[in-house]
């Protein structure tokens, strides 16, 4: 009977220290997640200001045009103003 409620304290340790664990992973994640995002962001105002995508018919801007396309969608476009 000892046994058993040993193997159970034991086995609520783990868990618990799993989801600790878990959740300082899922932290650290998201911090690389937003510095990745950022960096690409950066990039992306950078890449918008070369020659290259100034000319619509280049494979730069059409990249480019793809990106901010993606990322509006994203973030959810803002609704059109009503003109009254």
């Amino acid at each position: 009977m000892e046994s058993r409620l040993e193997y159970r304290k034991v086995i609520k340790w783990l868990i618990s220290a799993l989801h600790e664990l878990d959740d300082r992973m899922c932290a650290a994640l998201e911090g690389v997640r937003a510095d990745q995002v950022e960096e690409a962001v950066e990039t992306l105002h950078i890449a918008k200001h070369l020659t290259a995508a100034k000319d619509p018919k280049s494979n730069l801007s059409e990249h480019i045009r793809n990106i901010d396309r993606a990322r509006r969608q994203d973030h959810g476009r803002p609704r059109k103003r009503s003109k009254k």
